[in-house]
């Protein structure tokens, strides 16, 4: 009774949805643990986040290694066992007619209440958690619903994990609170299955990372996916040349939302009646979004690129106890995305990279995701098979380096297609800077495992 925060180590399924209800309902904060992450990253989340009790599975835990944790595993099967007739008429009683204060153990619950610590993925560095209150999470999925109106006419298929923002709102509180059919799934890598889900339970919406979806056209006929209406993708850019393939091959083009755990976690989507090429789309509803130079901060005029703040109800409190870098994204209630972008002044917001993931060399930002991009263009290829990061260099600080699977093909060749596309030569990655990966390394969410492939170059 005493403890506030309380874990869950469960993957997407309807055994992990009502085990964060129940935490939720009791007026506690769930903390969805990654269990794909390090042994180093699940150890500090428990630490950092004070759980001493942690919500499982038996039939989970037979397909994956249960983590030594300083905490009491408590197993929803043993917990269901253990309700007689008695307490499963006060729990349905209680359901049905308690009151918040009650569920909550006797305490008012109020909107600022602290609903759930997500824990970063860690692509940098260590995870640091992240502080959702209530107002947050329900603000977010107001505004989503407001551009996207889902009713029970509408289903999805949940794909992507809780521990992660896009899942943990966009699967769990927008279903639940719309009253939005799901079907989950616990694992995304599973293609042949994933497809098959779609097709036998004749699903209209998916929520997914690019490279999900990738994987799922590149297996799906047109009529696994003749159900399937909204495709939404999140967690990492929307390349065109695979939104137009999408639509090309289903009739359908995929949204695309912009945003991240601090931020609930959607702050920006491209709509289908409000399409821009090379746009991230419009701030959701009740979200501002500014601008900025890099140092000084000035507001960037129309068009010309810049930091990009944002500010909203579904802006989070902060970092749990770290109120230093806290304070170093949060100002006077606008969040430091670390995202270069311009907008033009219909609010169309194109975003060209991550601050961290550009190199600075003779005095010029290089753009990762830029160099990235014409890479995959000269590969000619729709598989990702390029990564590009930056390489310690003594003289002038950094060079470009290029991860890169058997798919892409030659250096040497593709350096030249580079350069027929009238690249700049500082853009340009030297054929000495390419290293050869069996596959790129990806996050259980999709996104490039950033981490690894640097330690890969820089070791």
């Amino acid at each position: 009774k005493n403890q506030k925060q309380v874990g869950v180590y469960m993957p997407t399924s309807l055994g992990g949805v009502i085990a964060n209800l129940a935490v939720t309902l009791s007026g506690k904060t769930a903390v969805n643990l990654n269990w794909t992450a390090s042994d180093a990253a699940r150890r500090s989340a428990v630490k950092q986040a004070n759980v001493k009790y942690m919500l499982t599975s038996r039939r989970f835990l037979q397909k994956t290694e249960r983590p030594d944790l300083p905490v009491r595993w408590l197993y929803l099967e043993d917990l269901l066992k253990n309700l007689g007739r008695v307490e499963k008429f006060r729990a349905v009683r209680a359901a049905l007619l308690a009151s918040p204060k009650h569920l909550a153990g006797g305490r008012e619950p109020t909107p600022a209440d602290t609903a759930a610590i997500i824990f970063s993925s860690g692509t940098t560095g260590t995870p640091k958690g992240v502080v959702l209150t209530h107002a947050n999470i329900a603000s977010n999925v107001e505004a989503i619903q407001a551009v996207q109106q889902f009713s029970n006419k509408n289903s999805m298929c949940a794909i992507l994990p809780l521990f992660h923002a896009f899942g943990y709102l966009g699967l769990m509180w927008w279903p639940l609170l719309k009253g939005i059919r799901v079907a989950y799934h616990p694992n995304p890598l599973q293609t042949g299955r994933v497809i098959q889900l779609i097709r036998e339970e004749k699903l209209s919406a998916l929520l997914a990372t690019p490279t999900f979806l990738q994987s799922y056209m590149r297996k799906a006929s047109k009529e696994d996916f003749e159900s399937l209406k909204i495709v939404i993708t999140g967690g990492e850019k929307l390349r065109p040349e695979l939104a137009d393939a999408y639509a090309e091959k289903f009739g359908a083009r995929p949204m695309e939302a912009y945003g991240c755990t601090e931020l609930s976690p959607a702050a920006i989507m491209s709509l289908k009646n409000s399409h821009r090429a090379g746009s991230a789309g419009q701030p959701l509803p009740g979200v501002a979004v500014r601008v900025v130079n890099p140092e000084t901060f000035a507001p960037a005029p129309d068009g010309e690129e810049g930091l990009m703040l944002i500010k909203g109800p579904n802006v989070t409190r902060g970092y749990l106890h770290q109120p230093e870098k806290t304070a170093e994204v949060l100002k006077d209630g606008w969040y430091n995305t670390g995202d270069i972008a311009r907008m033009n002044p219909r609010g169309f917001v194109y975003i060209t990279g991550r601050l961290s993931r550009f190199s600075k060399i003779g005095g010029e930002m290089i753009p990762h995701g830029a160099v990235e991009e014409a890479l995959q263009h000269v590969a000619e290829t729709e598989e990702p098979c390029v990564a590009v990061v930056g390489k310690a260099d003594e003289t002038k600080g950094e060079q470009l380096a290029v991860c890169c699977t058997d798919t892409a093909g030659d250096p040497l060749a593709l350096i030249s297609k580079l350069r027929k596309l009238g690249l700049p030569n500082l853009w340009i990655p030297r054929a000495a800077n390419f290293f050869r990966v069996p596959e790129l390394p990806l996050l259980a969410t999709g996104k490039l495992d950033l981490k690894t492939l640097n330690a890969m170059v820089n070791p």
